[in-house]
């Protein structure tokens, strides 16, 4: 008998399935690309689970804010395994701060501008002004586009851009809302656990020609700061009791003999100091990987895995986002949308198959509000455009709203 090559992906008619409303993300996690190279770059699994059975369930996973494979425990037993030379080679353009641009503009060249951020979702006046400017040397240099802000102060805010086929005014959208940057890894961060660590193993760090710190000169190093520290704090102690000298006579000489302690502790420190600076200056500041003694090299976290689920979640969150889209179109506060999609997601669904029609129905149940009800029956009308299969099945699925009467 062979090995198990993975069971096929069935369904079975069940009402109020957990999480069952994260089935709804499928469509947009398809056209994100998740399951789009799966045969080229992972081997089959040999076991019970495929390896798109594995992806999808870690998508849900992300979908659903289940941070960790431990926390499936406390999800109802079962439930979600119902549901399972480059910028002229290559042209990778940058855009991003010029921290040093040459002198100031005139402010004749700046006009106000109407700018629509990066996501749509406002439209800022900006005073931007725009020119052609080379950066590095002659050789090896190259032509941007540069783009000036000029705030209420006065101050100009410069960017460079190598991204040809936009406007100046595009490129101030996207550099200056730099914020939203900031805003989308604390949002990954918090509902995606972007940066938690997937496992533990380690393993050596492969051949490189990168120098590192010698253990060596790094001991030193510390010992310096160290001693140095300590010969400040000895200073101002002598310092101090040599400003203020004793006043009676028979006290002179104790304070005479705590100034010359003082000033021996001084002297002392300096000369191990100097010692200290001396070997450390004997000693090679970075030596080559191979170099290293075996007992100082380290090893580096595996990276793998950590590669594996942080892709999944950046797929999910882009499948998020483009559901999020849809469902501002029927909110009152766009701003709301992912909210909305964050209980969708981790509400109960019934499954209804129908092997004749060959459709897989999931009947989502309501949200809280009417108005909430409105935006997911705009959402699951778009799903159902799309006539998607279910992956690794022949089943059409089908979205509805359970208990809601059409509008």
């Amino acid at each position: 008998m062979g090995m198990l090559q993975g069971a096929p992906t069935q369904f079975e008619n069940c009402r109020d399935v957990s999480f069952g409303g994260v089935l709804c993300a499928l469509p947009a996690l398809v056209a994100n690309g998740l399951f789009e190279h799966l045969e080229k770059t992972f081997p089959s699994l040999s076991g019970y689970y495929t390896t798109l059975q594995v992806v999808t369930l870690l998508a849900y996973m992300a979908l659903c804010r289940i941070k960790t494979v431990d926390q499936l425990q406390y999800a109802a037993p079962g439930e979600l395994g119902k549901l399972k030379e480059m910028w002229r080679t290559h042209r990778i353009a940058c855009i991003t701060y010029h921290k040093h641009p040459k002198e100031a503009w005139p402010e004749e060249e700046f006009s106000n501008s109407q700018v629509t951020l990066p996501r749509g979702e406002s439209v800022v006046s900006m005073k931007l002004a725009e020119r052609g400017s080379w950066i590095g040397d002659k050789k090896n240099g190259l032509w941007v586009r540069e783009v000036r802000k000029l705030t209420s102060s006065g101050h100009q805010v410069s960017l460079i851009s190598s991204v040809y086929g936009q406007s100046g005014s595009e490129d101030a959208a996207r550099l200056f809302s730099r914020w939203s940057q900031e805003n989308f890894f604390r949002y990954m961060m918090q509902h995606y656990a972007i940066d938690l660590l997937s496992e533990y193993r380690t393993e050596e760090i492969p051949g490189t020609t990168r120098p590192v710190v010698n253990p060596r000169w790094r001991e030193l190093d510390g010992r310096i700061r160290s001693l140095t520290g300590k010969l400040q704090r000895r200073r101002a102690e002598f310092g101090a009791h040599a400003i203020h000298p004793e006043s009676d006579e028979e006290a002179m000489p104790k304070w005479e003999h705590r100034k010359s302690e003082l000033a021996e502790a001084v002297e002392q420190t300096e000369h191990e100091l100097e010692e200290l600076k001396r070997a450390r200056k004997a000693v090679p500041h970075h030596l080559e990987w191979g170099e290293c003694p075996a007992e100082d090299k380290f090893e580096r976290l595996a990276p793998s895995r950590k590669r594996l689920t942080d892709t999944v979640k950046l797929i999910a969150y882009r499948a998020e986002t483009a559901l999020s889209n849809i469902v501002r179109e029927a909110l009152a506060r766009p701003d709301d949308a992912r909210s909305l999609l964050c209980d969708l997601f981790r509400s109960e669904a019934d499954l209804s198959v129908d092997k004749q029609s060959g459709t897989l129905t999931i009947g989502v149940h309501p949200m809280a509000t009417p108005r909430s009800n409105r935006a997911i029956e705009h959402l699951l009308a778009e799903l159902n455009a799309t006539e998607m299969q279910y992956p690794g099945t022949s089943l059409k699925l089908v979205y509805t709203l359970v208990g809601v009467s059409a509008n």
